[in-house]
Parts: C-alpha cells; sequence; structure tokens
C-alpha cells in the first residue's frame, strides 16, 4: 500500500490492458445505442429496425458461443439467453407480419 507522499508508478503491463478496456468500452457505446434507438423505434414499426436487431444479436450470439472458447465461461450466458431471445422474437411470423406493415 502506498502513502499519499509517494507517487506509485503505474506498472508497464498495466498500459495494454488499459488499452484493452478502452478497445472493449469504445464500440460498445454505439451499439448500445442502435439497440437503445431500435427499442424505441421498433414499437413504431421503422424501416430497417428488424435488420439491425438481428445483426446486432447475431454478432452478439456469435460473441457469447465464442466467450468460453477463450475463457469467458458463464458470464457470457446472459448474453446468448438475450440474444436467442430478441433472433427468436424477430424471426416469427407474426413479427415479421407486423413488423412488414
Amino acid at each position: 500500500m502506498t502513502t499519499p507522499s509517494v507517487k506509485a508508478q503505474r506498472p508497464k503491463s498495466v498500459r495494454p490492458a488499459l488499452v484493452g478496456v478502452w478497445g472493449q468500452a469504445v464500440p460498445s457505446v454505439p451499439i448500445a445505442g442502435a439497440l437503445v434507438l431500435c427499442g424505441v423505434f421498433a414499437g413504431r414499426r421503422a424501416n430497417g429496425i428488424p435488420g439491425t436487431v438481428v445483426v446486432i444479436a447475431a454478432l452478439s450470439l456469435l460473441s457469447g458461443v465464442l466467450g468460453p472458447l477463450r475463457g469467458g465461461g458463464v458470464p457470457v450466458l446472459p448474453s446468448v439467453v438475450f440474444a436467442l431471445a430478441v433472433l427468436w422474437g424477430f424471426s416469427t411470423v407474426e413479427a415479421r407480419n407486423w413488423l412488414d406493415r
């Protein structure tokens, strides 16, 4: 533990980790924003919403499936469940008919 009078130097190994954190966080913000907008405009049946949501859900599913292979373990399971629910919900005949009106 360091005292306030001693300024600790950040280890060099932390820099790549911080770059990785920012590299993961920055793309997540626009994707989350796109999903929020899709959620808002899906109720209005705006054009392009189903395709956008399906692409994002498919990428999320792919990431979730590959997660355990990369050591992600159990924390990726909610992502897989949500992605499957979205893909199933938007692929039903009723949903496609409703969105196509």
